[in-house]
């Protein structure tokens, strides 16, 4: 290309990814994450055509209203919670994801909590580490025979489906967006999120954040479970009301849950963080080498190929 496309890198993207592109002859800047005004100073010092970010560095209204520079922001991940895609598509900001790219990992940190609610696996090991035994209070419970609800079954949800059939549970699943032929072929189709309530021993919520599902999992929703439920979500905060949550714990209607995401990260919530019955884990979801690095090549390679279409750059084959 004679004029090199100038790309900004937040959040400490995978260093495959920086690889790529300056092998395509991208001029690439590294960065930590960051906030608000500061990357509206950055990018108004510094113009880049595409800025790439993970989690952390929200791209904001104010950004896209302030710097005209922008042509492209890629998340390296799946949602796109964190950039104002309204106002990426007024700015005329294209914005591309990894869908995908992390599933795995989140699937595996899925299954996970699933045991470690069942067997108590974390506290055990951490009364063991504070020089206690526990033993007689370390009663578990086994998963084969039991219920799995899936509140949203998408890539994700049918295979933590599949991993979960292979350990002998029952898998519901609801989805108002896939017909009951296409949920058949992952689990049992119910007609409504009350019949996952009720009929479900865990129940894990695979769903985007939408203002349709903000708070989805709440007062309501529990007072329809079963007693002793245990709740997964690995998928995003704000769709389990963290307060009805609690409530739920005091009351014996909910044994325990294993929390990756939160409605205000990090959580503040002292209630929330002391819990015994939680398992709280600082969203690790995507937090393993491979899936990065699949995240990383996924999305260079859609920056690559965007610029070639848009600033008729030649590709390095």
């Amino acid at each position: 290309m004679d004029v090199k496309v100038r790309v900004l890198v937040c959040d400490g993207v995978a260093k495959k990814a920086v690889q790529q592109l300056t092998g395509q002859g991208f001029e690439v800047e590294e960065t930590k994450a960051l906030a608000e005004d500061d990357l509206i100073r950055k990018l108004s010092a510094n113009p880049a055509e595409c800025l790439i970010v993970r989690s952390s560095t929200k791209v904001t209204r104010k950004v896209f209203e302030s710097v005209n520079c922008l042509k492209l922001v890629g998340r390296a991940g799946v949602g796109v919670d964190n950039i104002d895609v309204k106002a990426a598509t007024g700015a005329k900001v294209k914005v591309m994801n990894t869908p995908g790219g992390n599933s795995n990992a989140v699937i595996e940190l899925t299954v996970g909590f699933i045991l470690c609610l069942a067997r108590q696996i974390p506290k055990a090991d951490r009364t063991m580490k504070e020089g206690r035994w526990e033993k007689k209070t370390m009663m578990g419970i086994e998963v084969k025979g039991k219920v799995l609800g899936l509140v949203g079954v998408g890539r994700i949800g049918c295979e933590v489906a599949r991993r979960a059939r292979a350990l002998g549970m029952e898998v519901l699943g609801y989805d108002p967006y896939l017909a009951a032929a296409v949920l058949k072929d992952a689990c049992e189709p119910v007609a409504s999120l009350q019949d996952i309530y009720r009929r479900s021993d865990f129940i894990s919520i695979h769903t985007p954040l939408t203002d349709e599902t903000r708070g989805l999992v709440g007062s309501e929703a529990f007072a329809l479970m079963k007693d002793g439920v245990r709740i997964v979500n690995a998928a995003r905060g704000g769709i389990l009301d963290e307060e009805a949550l609690l409530k739920a714990l005091n009351t014996g209607k909910v044994a325990g849950a294993a929390l990756d995401v939160y409605s205000e990260e990090p959580p503040r919530q002292g209630a929330l963080l002391e819990d015994d019955r939680l398992i709280l884990t600082p969203h690790i979801g995507a937090a393993t080498g491979e899936s990065q690095d699949t995240c990383a090549d996924m999305l260079a390679d859609q920056v690559i190929q965007f610029f070639a279409k848009n600033r008729a750059i030649n590709v390095v084959n």
